[in-house]
């Protein structure tokens, strides 16, 4: 296996009034090629900010982190380069889904593929095969406020894999969905893990955790405890695509 995502004694200080508190102290994670991981915690525990920094969104006090083979901290990479790393190598999915409101479902994905300097044509057809793979082929041409919260956060998720990354860092990305439409938001980042993408997922929700190979819990700004996903998380059993190529 090869870590698309190594957290390394990351440590990040931040300033509340006179006093200097520890979100992150010594948190340590890596994420696999091929391997969906959920990040569990309480409130405050220090997940959110774990995932900025693991997203280059972020800069670490201390400790070194690792992306797709770049390590980004603590060398002190400028912001373009940064930017380049996030736009290549790593995809992002919210709570909400964040769609430009006034651009179509296609063209929501189409604008990561172009940020990214793909030809439209290209784009195009990325964004096409991408929500067509997610059972949103009837939909290219809705705007967000036609579609459902499931349907938005479908969209999310084939923006997030619109430019092939390494890396998917997905933050609450089932909080504003039902127990079902949850599940199939999860189900379609399991797809993006069997076809070889690293998928970091900060969840409180108990009820999928089925879908992953591992949950790893942080407490204090510190991991204190990894545990294998149930069987049902195995990738023999994970959801594929039939007849296409993966995400």
């Amino acid at each position: 296996m090869t870590a698309v995502l190594t957290v390394d004694g990351v440590s990040r200080l931040f300033q509340s009034g006179g006093e200097r508190i520890a979100v992150l102290d010594g948190a340590s994670l890596t994420v696999e090629a091929g391997e969906m991981v959920a990040l569990k915690g309480p409130s405050g525990s220090g997940k959110s900010t774990l995932l900025l920094i693991a997203g280059a969104l972020d800069r670490p006090d201390d400790g070194t982190v690792t992306v797709a083979g770049t390590r980004i901290f603590p060398d002190r990479h400028a912001e373009p380069a940064l930017r380049a790393l996030r736009r290549r190598s790593i995809g992002f999915v919210f709570q909400k889904a964040n769609l430009v409101p006034f651009l179509t479902a296609a063209e929501n994905v189409e604008l990561a593929r172009f940020i990214d300097g793909a030809p439209r044509p290209e784009a195009k057809v990325r964004a096409r095969e991408l929500l067509t793979t997610l059972g949103l082929g009837d939909r290219l041409g809705s705007l967000p406020s036609r579609l459902s919260g499931g349907e938005q956060q479908r969209v999310a998720v084939a923006r997030a894999l619109a430019n092939r990354p390494a890396l998917i860092l997905a933050d609450e990305p089932t909080a504003a969905l039902d127990g079902a439409r949850g599940r199939q938001v999860l189900e379609l980042l399991k797809v993006a893990a069997a076809g070889g993408v690293g998928v970091l997922v900060v969840t409180h929700d108990d009820r999928a955790l089925d879908l992953f190979d591992r949950v790893v819990s942080i407490a204090d700004g510190k991991v204190v405890s990894e545990s294998e996903g149930s069987p049902a998380a195995g990738r023999s059993n994970a959801v594929t695509l039939s007849d296409t190529e993966h995400p």
